[in-house]
């Protein structure tokens, strides 16, 4: 499934027009009826929604260089998440119209994005199960084992420091801050992760592993 994503931003980032985002940034909003599709190229861009509580309910991260937004392009319809940058960003940009022509042109190009779209629905489906029968420490634990292979895998200099805070933990695997600190204490008590302000660090991957749920939480 990486191979199909990491091909789906390369396209999009050698295509596309640059452009810079300042952290916090929006790029786009749940219900936008934009249809540009995106690849990150620095930085990080989190996609998430936002439950009719107001709580934000992390959906993925994108990081150089993953592509995202291409559902709109394809569907026409408005936005079914929020993308926003947690640092400094910037994002190849690519027209939906641009974009359809491409995937109408190129077959290769098709098979990735279709590829995409189901393994984005698989991930989507392995969350909701594993939220109704997994606990939250599990939860959290697999959360932090897959941030874990994704940023050594995208050349953070084979460090397994993660850039997250305890919001975004909560808000990827479904639950409430404090549940997320809880679970956060428990692994750090085990052993398995040191935690400092707005960073997360696995000192022990084998354990953390050992603890994990088993559902995937990114796409």
């Amino acid at each position: 499934m990486a191979q199909h994503r990491m091909a789906l931003g390369s396209f999009v980032a050698e295509r596309g027009n640059s452009r810079a985002l300042s952290p916090g940034e929006m790029l786009f909003a749940e219900g936008d009826q934009s249809t540009s599709v995106f690849a990150c190229t620095s930085g990080r861009i989190n996609l998430f929604v936002t439950s009719p509580s107001g709580r934000e309910v992390m959906l993925g991260t994108k990081t150089p260089v993953e592509g995202f937004g291409e559902l709109s392009a394809i569907s026409g319809s408005p936005r079914t998440a929020t993308a926003r940058a947690t640092e400094a960003a910037t994002v190849a940009v690519m027209p939906g119209d641009e974009f359809l022509h491409e995937l109408e042109a190129e077959a290769s190009l098709a098979i990735a994005v279709l590829r995409e779209l189901a393994g984005q629905l698989a991930v989507s489906n392995l969350r909701l199960s594993s939220r109704s029968v997994e606990s939250a420490e599990g939860r959290v634990a697999q959360l932090l084992v897959d941030l874990g292979s994704k940023f050594r895998r995208h050349g953070r200099g084979g460090s397994t420091e993660l850039p997250i805070t305890q919001d975004e933990v909560a808000a990827w695997v479904g639950s409430t801050r404090e549940a997320a600190a809880r679970s956060l204490a428990s692994l750090r008590k085990a052993g398995c992760i040191k935690t400092g302000r707005g960073r997360i660090t696995i000192v022990d991957n084998g354990a953390l592993e050992g603890m994990a749920c088993g559902s995937t939480f990114l796409r």
